[in-house]
């Protein structure tokens, strides 16, 4: 509370020294003490972030946006928590903001692009995830915060559920040929390979994605989804018959699968770890 307190107070601190020009300035207008006292809020912001405060953190950002609109760590920050709390049509609302005043930061196309796709509009994350990748390969690809694979990954999911499957397995393919333990396209990836029948290649692929990222709940859902629409028990057993540790591989699996309600096939894989 404290935090907050003194948050809210750098910002009124700001507007009484900006009270001979209005309540709102741009950045371009502040001063060396205006943006040592805004530093000074977003410090306080992150703190609330990091003990999982999203509400002060919010109210925090808020404040500065009130007084400096088109403040652009203010700006993106607040639309990341509110995107992270689930509050989408704001997180929305926000990143465009973003995209008006800042068209050439790649960030607030790409985080644009995770909120459309939130909300179900495929083609218009398509274009802003190819803008992100755009303004990213015209920096060599030297963006500090945006990965060129990362970005092929979002286009390529938001192609597929589009249904443009072909060109989106093709980037899913383009970032493993570059990156084979890429989690997101290998992720995409598997699950395409299913939808299309190839149940085996499916579960090869979702077997080394779970590899690379053990405890992601999105990888552990997805290859349960696999094993109960495939007869996967016999499949899976088959694919690590020539590990010296299949019997361990299996009794994981059959602990993978049960955390996401395949209890039969849970108690199938143990069986079959056990006869190994």
């Amino acid at each position: 509370a404290a935090a907050a307190a003194a948050a809210t107070g750098t910002a009124a601190a700001l507007a009484a020294r900006t009270e001979d020009r209005g309540p709102v300035i741009q950045v371009a207008d502040l001063g060396l003490a205006g943006h040592a006292l805004l530093e000074h809020s977003l410090d306080a912001a992150d703190n609330f972030i990091e003990v999982g405060d999203l509400r002060q953190a919010a109210t925090i950002y808020e404040e500065i946006l009130m007084i400096v609109p088109d403040h652009p760590d203010a700006l993106y920050r607040s639309g990341v928590v509110y995107f992270e709390a689930q509050r989408i049509g704001k997180a929305l609302e926000l990143f465009r903001r973003g995209v008006e005043y800042y068209k050439n930061d790649a960030r607030f196309h790409r985080r644009l692009g995770d909120a459309q796709a939130a909300m179900l509009d495929f083609t218009g994350a398509v274009n802003s995830y190819r803008t992100a990748l755009s303004l990213v390969e015209s920096m060599g690809n030297a963006h500090p915060d945006l990965d060129q694979d990362d970005l092929k990954a979002c286009g390529g999911i938001a192609l597929y559920a589009s249904g443009e499957k072909r060109i989106a397995v093709q980037l899913f393919r383009a970032v493993l040929m570059h990156n084979e333990e890429h989690v997101p396209a290998l992720l995409a990836y598997g699950e395409a390979l299913h939808d299309n029948g190839q149940s085996v290649d499916a579960l090869r692929v979702l077997l080394k994605t779970l590899i690379a990222s053990p405890d992601n709940e999105f990888v552990r859902a997805a290859l349960t989804r696999v094993v109960i629409e495939s007869g996967g028990t016999k499949l899976l057993e088959d694919e690590l018959e020539d590990s010296p540790s299949s019997a361990a591989a299996l009794a994981f699996l059959a602990m993978v699968v049960r955390d996401y309600g395949a209890i039969d096939e849970c108690i199938d894989l143990y069986r079959r770890s056990l006869m190994c």
